[in-house]
């Protein structure tokens, strides 16, 4: 059965974006800058350049990106607990992730960082195998794709009238219909609790319940790979994900959305999130301020 669809849209070329954006100009609207999804909404708070230069123009940096350890190693990770969720062995999880990665994570980095989380791998696994015996679990889904369009209606991920998505990593569905969804997170920390990935967690309830199937309640969580440890937040009520928690992607997205508007152009903002831009070399050496200055063609003049 599939679970969600498809319906993959064909990719434009640079050429044929500009060429749109110059016959039918740009909407400053939720409809007009989606689809959307935690990550875009959060890049257009945090700096409306990066978010005009990738999403909009869809334009490549000038250098290419940087393969960082700490990206390669969460991923790898990630995979572990996939293989081993899965059903298979713990000791094949890691031979099929290893063979994955040995282009990109040498030897050493692959035993101080992956073979030395193995316990925390297997002390997950076990958890979520007890936690089976003692509840009534109806299924266990991994790598969710999952996308919804404006009217908040289950669509294909990549369908053409998909309005917000999201990739959930983990979904354990009771029999009760309730819901627990579970990030994995290689390099946080479970002491700074859930405050910087609240916003996240809320839009995979949603997304689940509107893009998947109805569910009476959810609760969600950060499972911190690399400490071992699990936080998970308040559970939220099937009315609350309905209402409330739409309500916030709503407003959240009106709200990004105004702020670039009252900014009058796509700007650059600085700040902890730019040391993981694509585009910092250029930025930094101001070859980007041209662009930016551009973008105030879609933006009206406002009269005071």
């Amino acid at each position: 059965m599939d679970l969600v669809k498809s319906n993959k849209k064909k990719k434009k070329t640079p050429e044929e974006i500009l060429q749109d954006l110059e016959e039918n100009g740009l909407e400053l609207t939720p409809e007009g800058l989606g689809p959307w999804s935690h990550s875009k909404l959060k890049m257009l708070k945090n700096c409306p350049l990066q978010f005009y230069l990738q999403y909009i123009l869809k334009r490549p940096p000038e250098s290419e990106r940087e393969i960082s350890l700490i990206t390669e190693v969460g991923k790898a990770a990630h995979r572990i607990l996939e293989f081993s969720l899965g059903g298979k062995s713990i000791a094949d999880s890691y031979k099929l992730t290893r063979k994955e990665f040995q282009d990109t994570i040498s030897d050493q980095d692959w035993e101080e960082n992956i073979v030395a989380v193995e316990f925390n791998i297997i002390k997950f696994n076990q958890k979520i195998a007890e936690f089976e015996k003692q509840y009534g679990v109806k299924r266990i889904l991994q790598e969710l794709r999952i996308g919804c369009n404006k009217d908040w209606e289950a669509s294909g991920f990549f369908a053409d009238d998909v309005y917000f998505r999201g990739v959930i990593d983990l979904v354990i569905q009771l029999e009760n219909n309730d819901i627990i969804i579970v990030d994995h997170k290689y390099g946080t920390t479970a002491a700074a609790g859930l405050r910087n990935f609240q916003d996240q967690l809320n839009t995979y309830k949603v997304l689940f319940h509107h893009g998947i199937n109805s569910v009476e309640g959810a609760q969600s969580g950060i499972h911190h790979i690399r400490e071992g440890e699990v936080v998970l937040d308040n559970y939220s009520e099937k009315t609350d994900i309905e209402g409330n928690l739409v309500n916030l992607i709503e407003l959240s997205i009106d709200g990004a959305i105004e702020g670039v508007k009252d900014l009058g152009k796509f700007k650059h903002k600085a700040g902890n999130s730019c040391k993981y831009c694509d585009y910092r070399v250029e930025c930094k050496a101001g070859r980007l301020k041209e662009v930016e200055e551009s973008s105030k063609k879609w933006f009206e003049i406002k009269k005071e």
